[in-house]
């Protein structure tokens, strides 16, 4: 299968309806994998066979269903507004007006009905096209329901109501669209920092280019209060850079030859050349906002609950609102007419888009706040299960420490000189970014102890590593690791980690490391949200007690391998749904088996980054309460504004059965849910913690 995905811009898709009718469609099409329809965004990604089915089919199978469609891969931009419709709905307003002030001034009928009249024609067409089309795809949606009550209205000669109905609809529908699109606005602007152009040095003259035709390995010159371009390494220069855009760091960070530096960061006071090690497309901020325009793949089960009851919900009232219309006239003998308008009140107020954009909004709201922070959250589901976490389990070394580790300790064990035996361990070590690794290469590199060739290494996560160095058998690692390896060794002290030459104990390696400045602060924010914190390590016993202590964390584990990890989170779970934070590769089995699992993305290593539900652009612990506290609130958003939407229905349902609603209350009740919750929604963008 020639498998492909194309992106288009719809411009008429706002509500679940459409996405219902466009499904339809395309679902008749030969080579359709699966189909991706994002209403925020009026975004329909669709995946196909490219051997069977074009982009261009597909873009004219959406035409048939009335919608424009344009593709996003092509660069275009999205759907222009139909200015005309605007206009149209103005004259309309017009007429209106002109029909109440003739019947004010008690002119004649034949005036006001052609006034009216006028005021339909200009307005009807595309509430009838719509209605159409949501009838060829089986659906009744509000311009089914609208069609109706229009027709209902004209039938039993409301013309005036028939006529401001349709002006209030087409008012309220522009008023709906407006804020959609200004929500759109709001979340592109938080996620769009990046400059367009990038000046490229090529044989010492500056050319400025688009940032999509910048290769990886090219040199990009960054002046003074310049945006980074491109993701990428300082070859040259030194400056402080604002990375907050990125990575939410509230403070400049100093740059210096071979730091990394975030495309959209702001660079300081000094010029900076940077080599590019990565194209735009694949920068991390492009990452992020493609990470939150596919919030929906992973949906939230309050939205696929809302959704499943939104497909059932405007078939039900549309049933009572029949039973409405006959039951009372046939039993009671009351006005046909008056319950008939009744019905048609309640028509007009079913419409479930209120509902159905309650969960979007605020979910994508909340992605894109946490993306500003610098903490990539996967999807809405993520959010929502964020909002159940009871227990909080850290990584030690590199997450709730600095990841520096200083050798605080170095004893030889035997008959071995010191300054070699470091040498061999160093050498065995180099290369291995693990942080006892690097504290062992620092500390010999200090002494002036250059590397020597090793032949067959092993290195083993979480456990140590082993070669040939300079003709000697070596192996360095964990005590207990180390001594299975050594049947009939004598017993090796509880340190970080042990050296054995030619299975002989040479040198015990005590190192220590250091809370990180963020770590008091956030485990004083995660007890005032109620959880519980463990501590979980491969380190030997002591150094991890000695944290926990420092930090107050009264439940801790040591000398944990990978698998050991995962089974203290599956254990922990016991008490409740448990958030995993770590950076290495041994933290993964962990990471994938917890309720949530969040990655350290700065210097985290990529297989605990694609296992986990999330990444912190940089080593924050602060980020793990804000990323709790940002789940509830966005459950409780949710909530509220599902409850809103329905308790506005209810009301004017009840008003409507009690003969107390006319058609232009139910209108403005219909589109003011809708604006109240994208309102309520959109506060999310704003959210900075509990």
């Amino acid at each position: 299968m020639d498998h492909r995905t194309a992106t288009f811009h719809v411009a008429e898709m706002d509500c679940a309806h459409e996405v219902a009718i466009l499904e339809k469609r395309l679902g008749t099409l030969d080579g359709i994998v699966a189909i991706d329809a994002d209403v925020l965004s009026r975004q329909l990604r669709v995946h196909f066979d490219g051997a069977t089915l074009t982009a261009g089919g597909i873009a004219e199978a959406v035409a048939q269903t009335g919608m424009r469609a344009w593709p996003v891969t092509a660069g275009a931009a999205p759907p222009p507004a139909d200015a005309g419709a605007t206009w149209r709905l103005v004259v309309a307003g017009l007429a209106c007006l002109l029909a109440m002030v003739l019947w004010a001034l008690g002119l004649h009928d034949w005036l006001i009905r052609g006034s009216l009249l006028a005021a339909v024609a200009l307005t009807a067409p595309s509430t009838l096209r719509r209605a159409w089309q949501a009838l060829r795809g089986r659906r009744l949606d509000i311009h089914v329901l609208m069609t109706v009550a229009v027709t209902g209205a004209l039938a039993i000669d409301e013309w005036f109501e028939a006529a401001t109905v349709l002006v209030l609809f087409g008012i309220a529908q522009a008023l709906e669209a407006r804020s959609l699109a200004r929500a759109r606005r709001a979340i592109a602007d938080v996620l769009t920092v990046t400059p367009p152009t990038a000046d490229v040095v090529r044989g010492g003259a500056t050319r400025t280019v688009p940032v999509e035709q910048v290769a990886v390995g090219q040199t990009v010159s960054v002046k003074p209060g310049a945006r980074v371009p491109l993701d990428g390494v300082v070859s040259a220069g030194e400056s402080t850079v604002n990375q907050a855009p990125v990575t939410g760091e509230a403070e400049p960070v100093l740059k210096l030859q071979g730091d990394v530096v975030y495309a959209g960061s702001v660079n300081g006071e000094g010029a900076l050349a940077v080599e590019v090690s990565r194209v735009s497309s694949d920068s991390t901020v492009a990452r992020i906002v493609h990470q939150v325009e596919r919030a929906h793949a992973a949906r939230a089960q309050v939205q696929s609950t809302v959704d499943r009851f939104a497909a059932v919900y405007t078939p039900i009232v549309l049933g009572l609102a029949v039973l409405i219309a006959v039951l009372p006239p046939l039993v009671t003998g009351a006005s046909w007419l008056a319950w008939i308008e009744r019905a048609l009140v309640l028509l007009v107020v079913a419409c479930p888009c209120a509902l159905v954009i309650a969960t979007p909004v605020a979910m994508v709201s909340a992605l894109s706040a946490a993306a500003r922070r610098g903490l990539l959250i996967k999807g809405g589901a993520v959010l929502e299960r964020l909002a159940a976490i009871r227990v909080v389990a850290l990584d030690k070394t590199g997450t709730a420490t600095e990841g520096r580790l200083r050798l605080e300790a170095i004893s030889v064990l035997g008959d071995f000189d010191e300054a070699r035996a470091l040498q061999l361990a160093a050498s065995l070590e180099a290369g291995v970014h693990h942080p006892v690794a690097e504290a062992i290469v620092a500390e010999a590199a200090s002494r002036g102890l250059a590397p020597l060739p090793v032949q067959a290494a092993q290195h083993v996560p979480g456990r140590g590593a082993s070669g040939v160095v300079d003709g000697a058998r070596v192996r360095i690692g964990r005590p207990d690791w180390v001594a299975a390896g050594n049947a009939g060794a004598p017993a090796l002290p509880d340190v970080t980690a042990v050296l054995v030459v030619d299975d002989v104990p040479a040198l015990a390696i005590d190192a220590l490391d250091h809370a990180c400045g963020t770590a008091a602060s956030a485990l004083a924010q995660l007890r005032r949200l109620g959880m519980d914190v463990a501590l979980l390590s491969g380190d030997h016993d002591r150094a991890v007690a000695r944290l926990a202590g420092d930090l107050g964390i009264g439940t801790w584990r040591a000398r944990l391998l990978p698998e050991d990890k995962a089974v203290a989170v599956r254990e922990l779970g016991a008490a409740g749904a448990v958030l995993m934070v770590g950076d290495g590769i041994n933290d993964g089995p962990a990471l994938a088996v917890a309720s949530v699992g969040l990655a350290m993305a700065d210097g985290g290593t990529a297989v605990a980054i694609e296992a986990a539900d999330g990444a912190m652009m940089h080593r924050d612990l602060t980020l793990v309460p804000y990323a709790i506290a940002l789940g509830r609130a966005t459950l409780r958003t949710v909530r509220g504004n599902v409850a809103l939407a329905l308790a506005i229905k209810v009301a004017v349902i009840a008003l409507a059965a009690a003969g107390l609603a006319s058609l232009w209350l139910a209108v403005l009740a219909d589109v003011g849910a809708s604006l109240l919750v994208v309102a309520l929604g959109l506060r999310l963008l704003s959210f900075r913690g509990a």
